[in-house]
């Protein structure tokens, strides 16, 4: 089965590329996490880079770059992230799948059938990377904001999933006005 192509989505003011990145934006303020949508590109061995988020400030961290897909990411994804790790400096967390996904991993505690996130710690002494932390059950909220109850995730996962709406209208204008500029050069 073919996934289907992304559906770009209005969230508070910011277009996001598709529907799935603009409810982890909505969940993302749920719990309280500033981030920076697309931030910059990177040119790196593999190629050019836009990781989607940057969480400011998680769990003592300067920014830890995070990535979401909708299905388990292909190894050139992943050799992507590792590179962005590496030139970077910064943590790199890939998600998939829906928010409330990771709620349900963390309720699980630990069952392995659940491995929704992939990540990438920097090395302290060379610059290199330290090596893949491969997160099963155990997403990355629960070390992020571990003083919420998995109601207040439950509750957090629902309003996300239920501020994102996709807007055709909305997408049509924003079409038009790039169109717009782009021949207005």
């Amino acid at each position: 089965m073919k996934l289907a192509k992304p559906i770009e989505t209005w969230y508070k003011g910011q277009l996001y590329r598709s529907k799935l990145e603009a409810c982890w934006a909505a969940f993302f303020d749920e719990l309280g996490l500033r981030f920076e949508y697309e931030l910059d590109a990177y040119e790196l061995p593999s190629g050019n880079y836009l990781p989607d988020f940057l969480l400011v400030d998680v769990a003592g961290h300067t920014g830890v770059w995070t990535e979401i897909k909708a299905t388990t990411p292909t190894e050139r994804e992943l050799e992507l992230c590792r590179e962005l790790c590496e030139g970077t400096g910064r943590e790199v967390v890939i998600l998939w799948g829906q928010p409330m996904t990771h709620v349900e991993a963390l309720q699980a505690g630990g069952d392995d059938d659940l491995c929704v996130a992939m990540g990438w710690v920097p090395a302290d002494d060379d610059g290199g990377v330290s090596g893949i932390v491969e997160h099963r059950g155990a997403s990355p909220l629960g070390y992020w904001r571990p003083k919420m109850s998995h109601e207040q995730l439950y509750r957090a996962a629902w309003t996300a999933h239920k501020a994102v709406r996709w807007d055709p209208s909305l997408a049509a204008v924003y079409r038009a006005d790039v169109d717009w500029r782009r021949r207005a050069r």
